[in-house]
Formats: structure tokens, C-alpha cells, sequence
């Protein structure tokens, strides 16, 4: 049943270590999943599109976190592994440290556009009475 050489107890107690805090990260980053559970049940009821993306990503943190955790408990407590729970263990960590990132990587990329358009906007030279002015030209 073990995939490798050695079973890599490592991996999944780092594992079953890091799917609650992760979990715990998307409750404190002020109610992410709830928020998204509500965006997703009030896009349903307005019948738009992002409906079904907002399902999915709420039904991927919650399968992707009790699977991966469940995974890596079991090969901790059997202390063996196959290669496609090693594979399984790592996708669902990966879906749930993508999930947990969302949420600060969008507002950290709202806030640089902002800062951005604002700099932008500074440094662009206000246009005074006196520049408003054609310029004249010689005459011959």
C-alpha cells in the first residue's frame, strides 16, 4: 500500500495540521465563507451568472477541507499511504490555501489599483489659467 520508499508521516501531520488553521484563516478574515455563502444564495435568487462560480468555491472549501483532513488522518492512523491519497491530500490542501488566499489577494490587488490610479493622478500636472492659453506665434 505505500507508494514510497517510506511513508511520509511528515507530510500528512503537517497536513492535518495546516487544513484547520486554514480553516480557521477563512472564518477570520471576517466571515469570508458565510459572506460567501450569502453572495452565493442571493445571486440565485437574482438569477445571475456568478451564482454557480460562488457555489462552487463554497462547496470546494468545505469538501476540500473535511477530504483532505479525513485523508491525512487516516494514512497518520494506518501509517501507510498510496500515491493517490499523497496526491489527493496535497490537491485538497492546495484548494483550501487557494481559497483561504482569495479573499486578501483581492483586496490587496483593489487597493494597488486604487494607490495606482491616485499616484497616477498626482503626478499629472493640473493644466493653470495661464497654460490654458493658445501660444502666439511670431509674426513674419
Amino acid at each position: 500500500m505505500n507508494a514510497g520508499k517510506s511513508f511520509p508521516s511528515d507530510f500528512y501531520v503537517t497536513c492535518a495540521t495546516v487544513i484547520p488553521v486554514l480553516y480557521l484563516a477563512l472564518v477570520l478574515q471576517g466571515s469570508t465563507y458565510e459572506a460567501m455563502l450569502r453572495k452565493a444564495m442571493h445571486a440565485a435568487h437574482a438569477q445571475q451568472r456568478r451564482a454557480a462560480l460562488r457555489y462552487l468555491s463554497a462547496y470546494l472549501a468545505v469538501a476540500a477541507g473535511v477530504l483532505g483532513e479525513v485523508f491525512a488522518l487516516v494514512a497518520v492512523f494506518m501509517g501507510s499511504d498510496t500515491e493517490s491519497i499523497r496526491v489527493g491530500v496535497l490537491i485538497m490542501t492546495l484548494i483550501m490555501v487557494s481559497i483561504v488566499a482569495v479573499g486578501p489577494t483581492l483586496r490587496w490587488w483593489r487597493a494597488m489599483r486604487e494607490v495606482t490610479r491616485d499616484l497616477r493622478a498626482f503626478r499629472r500636472p493640473s493644466l493653470s489659467e495661464d497654460d490654458q492659453q493658445t501660444p502666439t506665434t511670431p509674426e513674419d
